[in-house]
């Protein structure tokens, strides 16, 4: 893959550089997909995943080392779910998943729902807490914000996840 990206971008990078990028493309892309994943609950991921990792090409040279790479590659998925997201509403399509017989399925559809009804802000700090395990400080620190901030959004995407899964029937209150 990395091979058709320079020859795509006219790019003569040393093969330290490309094997390096390499590396963290083969560590680092199945989180960036979860990442996608729970930011988008789309089918479109693949292409995602993709352009992210063409962004993080073009900017590697920029890439100062300062935050982790995990933490760049995050920021990077994050835009990248943004613009998907913005085009996405601007085209006014609509859910198109079915409902299932399947009970499984069937939560796994209301649990989509449930964080497609959180604000993307709320929707990022819930994935990134109970998904990705990171704590109130390392998620201030990838998000750029205060703690304070991610106690708040958590707090409200939990009360809203909560609430819908009541108004489901899925909880008793």
């Amino acid at each position: 893959m990395l091979k058709k990206l320079t020859s795509y971008f006219y790019l003569s990078p040393t093969e330290d550089v490309l094997d390096e990028f390499e590396q963290i493309y083969r560590e680092h892309r199945e989180y960036v997909r979860h990442v996608l994943y729970w930011l988008v609950r789309s089918e479109l991921i693949d292409e995602l995943v993709q352009e992210t990792f063409i962004k993080a090409w073009k900017n590697y040279g920029d890439f100062k080392k300062e935050s982790h790479v995990k933490t760049w590659l995050y920021r990077i998925a994050r835009n990248c779910a943004l613009d998907f997201i913005k085009k996405e509403s601007r085209h006014n399509n609509e859910n198109r998943e079915e409902i299932s017989d399947n009970a499984d399925l069937e939560m796994k559809d209301l649990i989509s729902k449930a964080l497609m009804a959180l604000n993307l802000e709320q929707r990022e700090v819930f994935i990134l807490y109970y998904k990705f395990g990171h704590t109130t400080k390392e998620i201030s620190e990838i998000l750029k914000v205060k703690e304070g901030t991610v106690k708040s959004r958590l707090s409200y995407s939990r009360d809203k996840v909560k609430n819908f899964f009541s108004e489901n029937g899925v909880l008793d209150g």
